[in-house]
């Protein structure tokens, strides 16, 4: 049986991440600074890759994404009715959590382009969609920071507008040396609206 992922918010040991290389896990978002989760908060089931990705941290559930799924969850990282992509998806549990119960209108998840990261973020999808039927639509799709961004926004080409509405990322700025790479993305695929900032230096994005 999975094992339950304890409450991003509880414990008195703040673990920076969970799980084992194949290990398979339950996650279920709870409200900000709830103990527990709700009794209706949908059950996410995800499995880690099975190789230890030492170099790229995918082999694990971070913290970070438990925070993000929880305010996703709790509506104060609003993704109602937007295109939502994430980047270093990882596990995709905060891609998940919203195209479950976010209110997103279609959801992309990233990662980049390895073979098992990709498989097991697709099998997690499959699984936890399989759960839960009445979804967002959500795919699964490879990205490598600062190159090819188009491969990521023709996903959008059937729908308006072509860029996205919200751009998830969470544990994406520990390697500074990949900044520069990551700012790129996030400069080319999220729509340009008053609210729209680049995380350097918070400058908005219209012209």
């Amino acid at each position: 049986m999975p094992d339950a992922v304890p409450s991003a918010q509880e414990a008195t040991h703040i673990a920076p991440s969970f799980g084992e290389p194949g290990a398979a896990l339950v996650y279920q978002p709870k409200a900000l600074g709830a103990r527990g989760p709700h009794p209706e908060a949908p059950r996410l089931s995800i499995v880690l890759p099975e190789a230890p990705l030492y170099m790229l941290f995918a082999h694990r559930v971070w913290r970070a994404g438990m925070l993000l799924a929880d305010a996703i969850y709790a509506g104060a990282a609003d993704v109602r009715d937007a295109n939502v992509l994430e980047v270093g998806a990882g596990t995709g549990l905060p891609a998940l959590t919203a195209a479950v119960c976010g209110g997103a209108r279609f959801v992309v998840a990233t990662d980049y382009d390895d073979d098992s990261i990709l498989a097991a973020l697709r099998a997690n999808v499959r699984r936890t969609l399989a759960d839960h039927p009445d979804h967002a639509p959500i795919v699964v799709a490879p990205h490598t920071w600062g190159h090819r961004m188009d491969d990521v926004s023709d996903l959008l080409s059937a729908r308006a507008p072509v860029l996205f509405d919200a751009i998830l990322l969470a544990d994406c700025v520990w390697e500074r040396f990949s900044h520069d790479a990551l700012v790129k993305s996030i400069t080319a695929l999220l729509a340009r609206t008053p609210s729209a900032r680049v995380p350097r230096d918070a400058r908005p994005l219209l012209p």
